[in-house]
């Protein structure tokens, strides 16, 4: 029975595909399309889904900026920066001729001052005695304070001695005698004296006096 099913399925395949070539056949160039009703129904195969291309919306992207905050860190405070100094040398130029004669002349100028400063200083230290033997010759004898004789033998003309201290024994009492120009009186033939800028004048007994 199933054989026969069969062939009568095959002989209906064959059947139809004859017609379909008579006909297709008898139409010169026109397609089976053409022929086929506006009301032919068409199967459409179920299971296969149609691929669609989904169009995806791309929203631009907004670019932010990003905000930095700078903390600041109470009670900092900020370094500053100290630019240093340059130190400049200057620069030694050789002296000329004429400010080394200059330089010369100040240094006698201050050699000069510096002496007068020492003779003045002596000077307030010592006694000048002023000795005139000119109106009659006298014999004298003339000491400093050390014992050191200034003058021994007879007088005729003038003497100046200058020191400390001064010591006299003077043979007349006609012998003009000054002390920083200032006259002193001779009491007797000899006389003997001691000078000096503290003591001022005082008379020497006999035996104290130079050469006695």
């Amino acid at each position: 029975g199933r054989a026969a099913a069969g062939v009568a399925a095959l002989a209906l395949i064959l059947g139809a595909a004859a017609v379909s070539a008579a006909v297709l056949g008898t139409d010169d160039g026109d397609r089976a399309s053409d022929h086929l009703a506006d009301t032919a129904t068409f199967t459409v195969l179920t299971g296969t889904t149609p691929t669609t291309t989904a169009t995806t919306a791309t929203t631009p992207t907004t670019e932010t900026t990003p905000t930095t905050e700078t903390a600041t860190e109470t009670g900092t405070t900020p370094a500053t920066q100290t630019t240093p100094t340059s130190t400049t040398t200057p620069t030694r130029t050789t002296p000329t001729a004429e400010e080394r004669a200059a330089e010369r002349r100040r240094e006698k100028a201050r050699d000069r001052r510096a002496a007068r400063r020492k003779r003045a200083a002596a000077a307030r230290k010592t006694v000048t005695v002023r000795v005139d033997a000119t109106t009659r010759p006298t014999f004298l004898c003339v000491e400093n304070a050390d014992g050191k004789q200034l003058y021994g033998g007879t007088l005729s003309g003038k003497e100046v001695f200058r020191d400390k201290v001064i010591r006299l024994n003077i043979g007349l009492a006609s012998t003009r005698v000054t002390v920083n120009g200032s006259p002193v009186t001779l009491n007797g033939s000899p006389t003997g004296l001691e000078i000096s800028r503290k003591g001022g004048v005082r008379q020497l007994p006999l035996g104290k006096r130079p050469c006695g």
